[in-house]
């Protein structure tokens, strides 16, 4: 049986105090993750001001990215993020179809 791909988007916070190199280490880690997908498409980067303080952060740098994929890939790239040092937050959201 074959896994439906499903459409996602990424909407991830990162640190603001990295480099612009640091940034794209961060974001070449997303997308080796991803690379089993069949899409990942990076929408946007821009620093912004917070709602409310994380940690000692009042700013953080706002990624946003789609990719298709399924349950599997959704999981690894959760748990990648989820122990990646600098990143503040993260959502992922299944498009609507």
């Amino acid at each position: 049986m074959k896994t439906p791909w499903i459409e996602y988007e990424l909407m991830w916070m990162i640190r603001p105090d990295l480099s612009q190199e640091e940034m794209k280490q961060e974001i070449d880690g997303v997308m080796k993750v991803l690379s089993e997908s069949r899409r990942v498409q990076l929408n946007g980067r821009s620093q912004r001001k917070l709602a409310y303080q994380i940690g000692k952060y009042q700013e953080a740098h706002y990624v946003q990215m789609e990719f298709d994929g399924y349950g599997q890939l959704v999981k690894k790239l959760e748990k990648y993020l989820q122990v990646n040092e600098n990143g503040l937050r993260f959502m992922i959201l299944k498009k609507a179809a």
